[in-house]
């Protein structure tokens, strides 16, 4: 049988002043003035970062919840985790990351999740802007994304003991 081919398209090119991120996120000087957008979404519908860019020093830019960007910065302290408000359209998660956070929003949960590279999972709650107990998953040494949440199962990729096994847990 002949192999499945799909064809592939320019969408868009990359605009002036946009730089593409990782997780598919995007960031655009315009007039002098900063957005921030999921790739995906209309440029022109972007989230406008209304801060100096020294305050975005040592911050990450990982993703977007409900018209809020979110940034990440690192803390020394182990187990640590906080967050705050740079804005009204801004937040900062600060933890103490070994590579940057892979976070799994959806703007109909009220929820960030986010993965560490560990076993664990930590979820902020945004309407109360507090984190939930972490979740530990046993059996995985590392977990490397959140392949997503259905009726209340999380879905995740990760390393287990076994050298080299990877999991869909």
């Amino acid at each position: 049988s002949k192999p499945k081919v799909f064809n592939m398209s320019l969408k868009r090119t990359i605009l002036e002043g946009e730089t593409f991120h990782n997780w598919g996120l995007c960031s655009r000087v315009q007039n002098d003035k900063k957005f921030v957008y999921r790739m995906c979404d209309d440029p022109d519908d972007g989230i406008l970062v209304d801060v100096p860019d020294e305050e975005l020093i040592g911050l990450t830019f990982i993703g977007i919840h409900r018209g809020i960007a979110i940034y990440s910065s690192q803390s020394q302290i182990n187990y640590h985790y906080s967050v705050r408000r740079l804005r009204e359209n801004i937040i900062i998660i600060e933890a103490a990351w070994r590579s940057y956070p892979k976070v799994f929003v959806r703007d109909s949960d009220q929820f960030i999740y986010m993965t560490l590279c560990d076993s664990r999972i930590i979820i902020l709650d945004t309407y109360t802007m507090e984190f939930l107990p972490v979740l530990h998953i046993e059996n995985i040494s590392k977990i490397w994304l959140i392949a997503g949440l259905f009726n209340g199962e999380i879905t995740v990729k990760g390393t287990g003991a076994v050298i080299g096994a990877q999991y869909l847990v």
